[in-house]
């Protein structure tokens, strides 16, 4: 769907083969001859993306050229960016400012993916763009919901799905996996650690 869509959004929480999905899409486009860009809110989401797809990506900022001096991006309607596709991770923290830029730069007939998690961090700006299109009927959208990357069936990634549900794991038994839950003492807890009083 994200070849022959203009605009789609592949969401799904941690381990659930976002990264490799977008890795195997990169790849298919490029073997279409595509010219593709990958960007991300944050030069850390930047970094993590490139190391995890083989392949350059930066700040969204950076790929619209902002211009600090004149605050206004280079990249625009007149100047587009020279890509036939653009991959935006961690689309959760995108803004509708810095979308509508992102938008106004992309060439005619280019595709852009939006790539999130609408459970992660939100947007600092205005606007909760990636949870706007997956609400939004017209645009195309695919959720990953099955995990991955831990066991499925452990504790940490079975509570977190009932938490992201609404529900509340009812007894410690749900953490099984956690070997020990201790209460420190100023003398037996770790430098560096801090204790919360009630």
């Amino acid at each position: 769907r994200a070849k022959v869509s203009p605009l789609m959004v592949l969401t799904g929480g941690p381990g659930t083969g976002k990264t490799f999905t977008v890795r195997a899409i990169v790849d298919a486009w490029k073997e279409e001859g595509k010219e593709v860009l990958l960007a991300c809110p944050t030069a850390r989401a930047a970094n993590v993306l490139a190391a995890a797809v083989g392949a350059p990506a930066c700040t969204i900022h950076r790929l619209l050229e902002f211009n600090p001096r004149e605050e206004a991006f280079k990249r625009d309607a007149s100047n587009p960016l020279d890509a036939d596709a653009v991959v935006i991770d961690e689309a959760s923290m995108l803004d509708v400012v810095l979308c509508g830029a992102l938008f106004h730069a992309l060439k005619p007939g280019a595709h852009i993916l939006m790539v999130g998690d609408d459970d992660q961090l939100p947007s600092v700006g205005p606007g909760a763009v990636l949870h706007d299109l997956l609400r939004c009927s017209r645009v195309p959208r695919v959720e990953l919901s099955e995990i991955f990357r831990q066991d499925p069936s452990g504790d940490i990634a079975r509570n977190a799905q009932l938490i992201n549900r609404g529900l509340t794991p009812r007894h410690m038994q749900y953490f099984d996996s956690v070997t020990a839950l201790q209460a420190a003492t100023p003398q037996t807890r770790p430098s560096g650690t801090v204790m919360i009083e009630a």
